[in-house]
């Protein structure tokens, strides 16, 4: 950011209030505020540190913080420049521009990564300044303040297309079959809905407590198997479970490229990538780095992406009993679970129709007459009401 030549006279006033405050003791203090509320340095560390150990949510919050550092100084150009009365475009662009890149970068999810090109774009405006900089005085304190901005934001701007890259989370739901030989022998009776929706009818496995435990040995073996057969580490926890359906969320955490690459058998893509790093063996080690991540990322992208359709081919039985996966994403699991849980409930009421049993604890009856009448039942968990025949008698020493 640059003060225009007509507002020096206001920026000589703005010193002379800052030494105005030094004098009371407030500049520590108000420094204090700024950097605590403003920017958080141990984030600043890490990213110049170890980059690799940040998650998307920490890149996004450091770009919202740069970002309002940034519509800070715009407005305090702005300011000066309003004193000045010289209002300018770049003034008002310097404002503008950040507030744009905040708003791109305020959550986790698709639209943010559009928050990638706005710090693209931040970085070719810091590079040509820093040019502009060494072309008309050679100022060792600017030079060195713009060369370390775009270094950082250059950082960032990698890290953030890596890890968005590279970052997946999905829904496995896994429908526990009572036999491999029953479900061929099924009628097809699908009528368009998908392989596990159908087998929620095949409930011989309704104990829940089997159930749980083998939700727990699927979440060991999906990070172990992505472990080893594609470099990743992964996190599996189960989010739901009703009868013989359970639905696992699966969140990639980090990727080893290289040697996802050479688990896949795609060491031709790495010599490429090792081609073109020899070419840019003169740019500093931390920027050669991060671009090998980014080459790397974009190589393993479609990889990555395929991951769920390839463990669901490959999930087939799990502690010897045979299940059907299917995997979706954020945006279709709803869909899918709301048309479980109704064939669940359907089929918990024909179950219910067809059971002759007293009724318990939270059923409700309604007898017409003693003897056999209809009365009406609501089973609570699915909270449908059904006709049923029930047998109600009253015994003499109830009566007073």
């Amino acid at each position: 950011l640059k003060v225009d030549s007509k507002a020096r006279p206001c920026a000589a006033m703005l010193r002379r209030l800052i030494n105005g405050l030094r004098k009371f003791g407030l500049q520590n203090v108000l420094g204090s505020a700024f950097t605590k509320q403003l920017l958080r340095w141990d984030l600043v560390s890490r990213l110049m540190e170890k980059p690799d150990r940040l998650s998307v949510s920490e890149l996004l919050l450091l770009a919202r913080q740069f970002f309002a550092l940034h519509a800070l100084l715009g407005l305090l150009s702005l300011f000066l420049q309003a004193l000045a009365q010289s209002v300018t475009v770049p003034g008002l662009w310097n404002v503008a521009f950040p507030l744009v890149g905040m708003h791109f970068a305020k959550d986790v999810g698709g639209a943010n990564r559009a928050v990638r090109w706005w710090i693209a774009y931040w970085l070719l405006e810091t590079l040509f300044t820093f040019f502009q900089t060494i072309g008309h005085d050679a100022n060792i304190r600017a030079i060195a303040a713009y060369g370390l901005q775009w270094f950082v934001l250059a950082r960032l701007w990698c890290w953030l297309h890596v890890q968005q890259s590279c970052s997946v989370q999905f829904y496995l739901n896994i429908v526990i079959e009572s036999g491999r030989e029953h479900f061929y022998s099924r009628p097809t009776m699908r009528s368009g809905r998908s392989t596990s929706v159908d087998l929620l009818s095949d409930r011989d496995f309704s104990d829940d407590k089997y159930i749980s435990r083998l939700a727990e040995g699927v979440e060991r073996m999906i990070c172990e198997k992505l472990r080893d057969e594609a470099a990743m580490v992964a996190k599996a926890k189960k989010h739901f479970q009703r009868g013989n359906l359970i639905v696992v969320l699966v969140t990639i955490e980090r990727v080893d490229m290289r040697r996802m690459l050479e688990l896949k058998g795609e060491q031709h893509r790495l010599r490429r990538v090792d081609v073109v790093m020899r070419l840019l063996r003169h740019l500093p080690v931390p920027l050669k780095l991060d671009l090998e991540q980014v080459l790397l990322s974009q190589i393993c992208r479609n990889m990555i992406e395929n991951v769920p359709s390839q463990l669901t081919r490959q999930m087939c039985e799990i502690g010897g009993v045979n299940v059907d996966v299917e995997a979706k994403g954020k945006d279709e699991q709803a869909d899918f679970l709301l048309e479980a849980m109704r064939q669940l409930d359907e089929e918990d009421i024909l179950e219910a129709k067809n059971r002759h049993t007293i009724a318990v604890g939270g059923d409700e009856v309604w007898p017409f007459f003693c003897g056999y009448g209809h009365a009406k039942v609501r089973h609570v968990p699915t909270t449908a009401c059904y006709p049923r025949q029930v047998t109600c008698s009253i015994s003499p020493h109830t009566l007073e």
